[in-house]
């Protein structure tokens, strides 16, 4: 008898990954299905084959650290003065920094972008303009 099916009749287990188990995956979609109905917005793809994330947004716009909370809000404030009074060299960069200033990701950048620059390249941009504002701290 393979072990993925071997029943351990003391505790009443499956061994193997409890993972493919039909009743796991009823419970996870159960679950799955209230958190969305009540807001909570999944940050991993569970269609991948290996589940991945999606978004780093959730751990860094929602930190509950009020001291993490007062150093972004800081960063924040500083960039929209940046925004406001650099001199940007194009109004592409201006964009990106916009976007930048709103909280958006590099990936969420390069997806309004519609991809025309690399997250590389947008993560570039963002760099330069911290460091010719003389802006160290960042997220």
């Amino acid at each position: 008898m393979p072990l993925q099916t071997h029943q351990l009749p003391q505790m009443g287990l499956l061994l193997g990954n409890p993972f493919n188990n039909p009743d796991f995956k009823k419970l996870f979609a159960f679950w799955n299905r209230v958190l969305e109905e009540n807001g909570h917005e999944e940050i991993e793809d569970f269609n991948a084959k290996v589940p991945v994330l999606r978004s780093w947004e959730c751990s860094r716009r929602n930190s509950i650290d009020p001291i993490c909370r007062e150093a972004k809000s800081s960063y924040f404030e500083m960039a929209q003065v940046i925004l406001r009074n650099f001199p940007f060299p194009d109004q592409e960069s201006q964009g990106i920094w916009e976007l930048h200033c709103q909280g958006l990701s590099i990936r969420q950048i390069a997806r309004r972008m519609k991809r025309e620059k690399s997250k590389n390249a947008i993560h570039k941009v963002i760099l330069d303009i911290r460091a010719k504002a003389g802006l160290k701290h960042g997220t």
